[in-house]
């Protein structure tokens, strides 16, 4: 988790002065990026950790060197970034009332062909994507929705950047700085489809969802402990 913070913090001090501009990853980014981990591994880690804290920085640097390669490559496409950790706010109308949210929203890009692309930066595993359109009955139960959805995360902040940016389509991706590349592109995965397209059986999912949530009547069971016969 430490890790994980530290490294959102500081790609969006590093990223902050190409906010709005185009994606020009010149030599003069790349002395600002490493000026940037430099100083603040120093007063996240060095200080803290002292004698194992080479490990820690030798492994940060040489995922982050795979990272901007992988920046790189995708300079071309890129038109400019709109926004970094950017938050968002919104009320979803479900059947247990009207329920807010709020998101925060590590990356949003331009593509050269005006496309809105939103990221979300992953340090460990990432989240379970689906591998097709989901499919549910039309009141599905808790089971099934783990099944088929396996995280809300990205669809709400599709939807809730498209309010918010009063754009009709935003994409989405998981950009892990494990492995240095996009793991996931909603329209990718379902090129026939338009990403907007996708949500309804989200929101659907996520409605039955927060029912059951709210309903006094319905005791709460985690879903790890269902898997043991008490």
């Amino acid at each position: 988790r430490l890790i994980g913070d530290f490294l959102h913090k500081m790609l969006e001090e590093a990223y902050k002065p190409l906010e709005g501009r185009p994606f020009d990853l010149d030599a003069s980014f790349e002395k600002r990026f490493w000026a940037v981990f430099e100083r603040r591994f120093e007063e996240a880690f060095t200080r803290r950790m002292r004698s194992d804290a080479f490990l820690v920085r030798g492994v940060m640097e040489h995922k982050l060197r795979q990272f901007l390669d992988a920046e790189r490559e995708r300079a071309p496409g890129v038109a400019r970034i709109l926004g970094l950790e950017r938050p968002f706010e919104g009320v979803l109308s479900l059947s247990a009332g009207d329920i807010r949210f709020k998101a925060r929203v590590d990356r949003i890009e331009e593509d050269r062909d005006g496309n809105i692309l939103v990221l979300d930066y992953k340090t460990g595993s990432s989240d379970r994507l689906p591998k097709r359109a989901p499919v549910l009955p039309e009141t599905p139960d808790r089971e099934q929705v783990f099944e088929e959805i396996g995280s809300f995360q990205l669809p709400l902040y599709m939807h809730f950047a498209a309010q918010g940016l009063g754009v009709p389509v935003v994409k989405a991706g998981l950009y892990s700085l494990r492995d240095a590349g996009i793991s996931a592109f909603f329209s990718d995965k379902f090129p026939a489809q338009p990403a907007a397209s996708l949500l309804p059986p989200y929101f659907r999912a996520l409605d039955a969802v927060m029912a059951e949530i709210l309903d006094p009547a319905r005791p709460f069971v985690d879903d790890e402990l269902k898997k043991y016969d008490f």
